[in-house]
């Protein structure tokens, strides 16, 4: 974090330190502290594939399947934030079919709740059928639609944001090649104080025969402790 200040600024600046959690992982080695195997709604991976090579991360589902549409993806042992800040880049998206697809950043997540477990999230939703790419929030149980861009006038490589300071919560994507802003979503809730943090990977509906992967890489976590 930084903070520019004139030099001419007559007032004084005071912070506090608080106790930080921190994790960055750019996938260089084989094996990854990530818990490349479980999935959202059975416990289970069928149709998902997590591979580690030449220094990314590939996650990847190959259709049609009826394994569970969530895949889930966090460090282990589990990097429990409360103001956080995680970002991870987008290298490469390749997606068959007209469906949509989906990568998400999530934090504060905890398992209880409804659905089984909540979380705040921000994301890029894939539209193959309309060349289009839309930032998305989900905050507890709502979800909200941030602005869309042409997948072809502004493909990636892109870095996702997303960051949480009491009860503000906001996502951004940015291209990689230029430093552009694509899009900003910014929300307020007030259901939760702190939980782990996880990508989530999110597909068409069972059944469909729609295949995607994405590449990422450099995934950074920064937050407080709980």
């Amino acid at each position: 974090m930084c903070m520019v200040v004139p030099t001419t600024a007559s007032g004084k600046l005071f912070f506090r330190t608080v106790p930080g959690r921190q994790f960055v992982d750019d996938f260089s080695g084989a094996s990854p502290p990530f818990t490349n195997r479980c999935a959202y709604s059975n416990g289970t991976h069928s149709g998902w594939n997590y591979l580690i090579t030449n220094g990314t991360y590939r996650i990847a589902r190959q259709g049609p399947t009826n394994g569970p549409t969530w895949g889930f993806t966090a460090p282990l042992p589990w990097v429990e934030v409360r103001d956080f800040n995680i970002s991870v880049d987008i290298l490469d998206w390749v997606a068959s079919g007209t469906n949509f697809n989906s990568l998400y950043l999530g934090a504060r997540i905890v398992w209880t709740g409804p659905y089984g477990g909540v979380a705040y999230s921000g994301g890029l939703r894939l539209t193959p059928g309309l060349g289009t790419v839309r930032l998305r929030m989900m905050c507890y149980t709502n979800e909200f639609d941030g602005a869309s861009f042409d997948f072809q006038q502004r493909p990636p490589p892109y870095r996702l944001q997303l960051s949480g300071v009491g009860t503000r919560i906001t996502s951004q994507v940015l291209s990689l090649t230029t430093g552009v802003i694509l899009a900003e979503l910014s929300v307020t809730d007030t259901n939760l104080t702190h939980g782990f943090v996880a990508l989530f990977p999110y597909s068409p509906v069972l059944g469909a025969s729609e295949s995607h992967a994405i590449t990422v890489d450099n995934y950074f976590v920064s937050g407080t402790k709980p």
